[in-house]
């Protein structure tokens, strides 16, 4: 994800006043033929929603960087328990996660530790009740602990075994550091997909052409006896400006 700048930000906003402010002041003139009531009304009306969206921009910002601190953080852990060497990962989950504990390794991915089996399946595709029975069936307790990256919570489980699944969510609330910040890149083949024509159309290098010509339409609209398609259309182009602008489906 590209960091907006600070000046970025700044310009945003600025854009967005500015069609905001353009918008209700073409409109009120055009209903009320009064030059004064139509600025003060558009003045007013731009100073609201500038203070409003200020405030809604704020808090959701600051929800995003939670969020997004916490999606990059699993995406990264995703990555590492994926494609690191097996006996890294799991050793490092086992200090972590069993500190101080005696620990014997049966496999690639499976350990004794505490008196419990303790398995080890990162596979990208959530675990299936297969898998789940190989395990059973390889075990030396009837207390069964199994570290996956996902898992179906209604897969049916027999009751004379305790076994408890851990997921990625667990897994990164219990572990520090050292493989949450580990980041492995994967570099995926780009696709060429159909709303490329509209990632060129909507793309957000465009919404100042659109809000210049829409403008242009608008002010043309004062001088010209078809006004109502001069003001229409130009509304469209600085919707369109906006929309360009600020959306992230085409950017």
């Amino acid at each position: 994800m590209v960091k907006k700048t600070k000046f970025s930000q700044i310009s945003n906003v600025i854009f967005l006043t500015t069609s905001i402010f353009i918008l209700f002041f073409i409109w009120v003139n055009y209903y009320t033929r009064n030059l004064t009531r139509s600025i003060f009304s558009a003045i007013l009306v731009t100073i609201t929603f500038l203070i409003l969206y200020t405030i809604c921009n704020k808090v959701k910002i600051n929800r995003n960087q939670k969020t997004l601190s916490k999606t990059a953080r699993l995406d990264n852990l995703c990555n590492t328990l994926l494609y690191e060497k097996s006996d890294i990962i799991n050793q490092q989950i086992i200090d972590h996660l069993f500190p101080n504990s005696h620990f014997q390794k049966l496999s690639t991915n499976h350990y004794i530790i505490d008196n419990q089996d303790v398995y080890f399946c990162f596979d990208p595709n959530p675990i299936t009740i297969s898998q789940i029975a190989t395990l059973i069936q390889n075990r030396t307790t009837d207390n069964l602990i199994l570290y996956c990256i996902r898992h179906n919570n209604e897969l049916p489980l027999p009751s004379n075994i305790c076994i408890n699944i851990y997921t990625i969510n667990d897994i990164i609330d219990k572990i520090e550091s050292p493989l949450t910040n580990k980041i492995i890149s994967i570099q995926n083949k780009p696709k060429l997909r159909l709303k490329d024509i509209l990632c060129v159309v909507c793309n957000s290098s465009r919404s100042k052409g659109y809000l210049g010509f829409g403008t242009l339409l608008i002010i043309s609209s004062l001088f010209t006896p078809f006004s109502t398609y001069y003001i229409i259309t130009g509304t469209i182009l600085i919707i369109m400006s906006i929309f360009s602008r600020f959306n992230k489906i085409f950017n």
